[in-house]
């Protein structure tokens, strides 16, 4: 018997036709062989969980749509005891490898969300982060998806990137939402250790243009009719990540694959990184056992990303005390920075400040 809770269930595909300069994800250099063992791999995990009942599935990467279309279609068929009326089904690709017949394919198989990953449309940055997806070839794989009934679809945007002005973001904007799509994420370039960039000693855009930049995509995105729904998330009204909602809600999700991460029965953890571990089934997981107030922490981090923030009822709910009486102390040294805004059922951190919520997360914890 399945129990119906929101719960997630992500499969981390780590192969690239190519490595992004500033990719941090754990990612493989694609490999046929390698591939083919890791699906079957896959596969074997996949069926323990095929009595638990799942409100969305994510594959993201890496590259999924690195895998050929065999692989892929292994994969997609080995889902399906997942699949209901209400599932949302995500699935991330590179421009470069979604053509026609694996969109035809993860239509077939019940996809209903794709993000693709564009970056940016201005070629000296595109030169920059070696990504090269040209504002033709992205509309036509759009109409593509819409004419095989896939019509939630998210571009992935990057802002922040050293040397870029605010007139190359405007422009991009300005493409982004010429486009027939519902979700945009804006994620700041960060060099983070083990990438290209970070070994070439690329800086990064410094904090005050940062915020800039970041400021325009917030008043852009807004007058065109998308929700500013969390940190880094634009949706049009209903068409919110509903798989990346769970996280952020502290909800329970299953991680498959190397370097995947997980939540479950409050214990936190990410499987090893070693492909060979895993196709050898010796894998091992790095875990963290949840006491109650982490659980309150990660719930209280998690929600603050989001525009609607910490609900009252909620909160108490889960935690059995009142969130206002709880935090009284870390409310009152914040308020006289007029970071939040608090109402009858929730607090939030205005818009205004989202840039700077690790900094205010610290008055917290």
């Amino acid at each position: 018997m399945r129990t119906k809770k929101n719960k997630g269930l992500y499969i981390h595909i780590p192969f690239c036709d190519e490595i992004c300069p500033y990719c941090g994800f754990s990612h493989i250099l694609s490999s046929c062989n390698k591939q083919n063992l890791y699906i079957n791999r896959l596969k074997e995990d996949i069926l323990k969980y095929q009595n638990q009942f799942f409100s969305s599935i994510y594959i993201g990467g890496g590259t999924p749509s690195s895998l050929n279309y065999k692989q892929l279609e292994e994969l997609l068929k080995s889902l399906q005891v997942f699949i209901h009326k209400n599932i949302s089904f995500s699935f991330e690709a590179n421009p470069q490898s979604l053509d026609l017949e694996k969109i035809k394919l993860l239509a077939k198989y019940n996809v209903n969300r794709i993000s693709i990953g564009v970056q940016t449309f201005q070629k000296p940055l595109q030169k920059k982060l070696m990504r090269f997806a040209t504002y033709s070839q992205i509309k036509n794989i759009i109409e593509q998806l819409h004419q095989f009934g896939i019509n939630d679809i998210n571009l992935d945007l990057m802002y922040g990137i050293n040397g870029e002005n605010l007139t190359q973001l405007e422009n991009d904007l300005k493409l982004f939402t010429s486009l027939d799509i519902k979700h945009i994420s804006c994620y700041c370039l960060q060099v983070e250790e083990h990438t290209i960039f970070y070994n070439q000693k690329i800086e990064e855009m410094n904090q005050d243009d940062a915020a800039d930049e970041y400021q325009l995509i917030c008043e852009y995105l807004k007058k065109k009719g998308f929700i500013h729904y969390e940190i880094s998330n634009f949706a049009k009204k209903g068409y919110e990540s509903k798989h990346n909602l769970l996280y952020w809600h502290n909800d329970e999700y299953v991680g498959l694959g190397i370097s995947s991460a997980g939540y479950e029965n409050n214990i936190r953890y990410v499987n090893e990184n070693s492909l060979t571990h895993y196709l050898n089934s010796e894998s091992k997981k790095e875990e963290e056992i949840l006491s109650i107030l982490d659980i309150e922490k990660y719930y209280i981090i998690l929600n603050l990303r989001l525009a609607k923030g910490i609900n009252f009822l909620d909160f108490k709910k889960k935690f059995h005390k009142d969130f206002l009486k709880t935090y009284e102390k870390q409310i009152e040294a914040l308020k006289k920075y007029d970071y939040l805004k608090i109402n009858k059922n929730n607090l939030y951190v205005k818009e205004k400040y989202f840039f700077i919520l690790n900094t205010i997360l610290l008055y917290f914890f």
